[in-house]
Formats: structure tokens, sequence, C-alpha cells
């Protein structure tokens, strides 16, 4: 058996070894680890069509959910979503930058 050398996609596609294409792994200092698996959560869905939407760990561990909607910005917040944004900052827009940028409070 050849031993895993790890992911790399724009690699010789015949050396031993290499993953060319793999889902739900992410890489770590002893080699690759399982990435966290998709699992329904309980929460009910927004009212607004979501336009675009976040699942990360930030840097202390904490697992987290944004999602975005034309209007809004909403935080899972245990079992229910909560309006993030534009209580909790506010909204910068300009012609030459379209794209809402925000800001904490």
């Amino acid at each position: 058996m050849n031993k895993v050398l790890g992911f790399a996609p724009d690699a010789d596609p015949t050396t031993p070894g290499l993953l060319l294409d793999c889902e739900n792994l992410l890489p770590s200092e002893l080699g690759m680890r399982p990435g966290p698996a998709v699992a329904p959560v309980g929460v009910a869905a927004l009212t607004e069509d979501v336009r675009g939407a976040l699942a990360a760990i930030d840097l202390s561990g904490n697992r987290l959910a944004i999602c975005g909607t034309t209007q809004r910005l909403y935080s899972l917040a245990g079992s229910a979503w909560a309006c993030a944004w534009p209580q909790a900052g506010r909204l910068h827009r300009s012609r030459a930058r379209p794209r809402p940028r925000f800001w904490p409070a």
C-alpha cells in the first residue's frame, strides 16, 4: 500500500499516494482529518430569501452560522436565528462598492 502524501490537485496524477480529489477532509499537523458532517440542527427556516451563508469555526473553537438576506444578517443563537445587523452594527455602501461592508457597533 502506498503512503498517502496528501491533497495535491495540480500534481502529476500518476504519482502514487496523492489525493487528486477529496471531500470533507481537512489538513492537520498529523495528516488529514475528517471535516464536520452536515446534520440537521432543528432550527426554523428564515422568512426571507437567503442570499449567502457561512459556517465557520472561530479562533476560540466556537462554531458560527451566519446567513445574509438583502436586508439583514442573521446569526444562529442556540436554536433560533437572531438578527446580527442592523441592530449590532452599521452598514457602509458606496456607488464604487455596491456590496455592503459591515463593522461591529
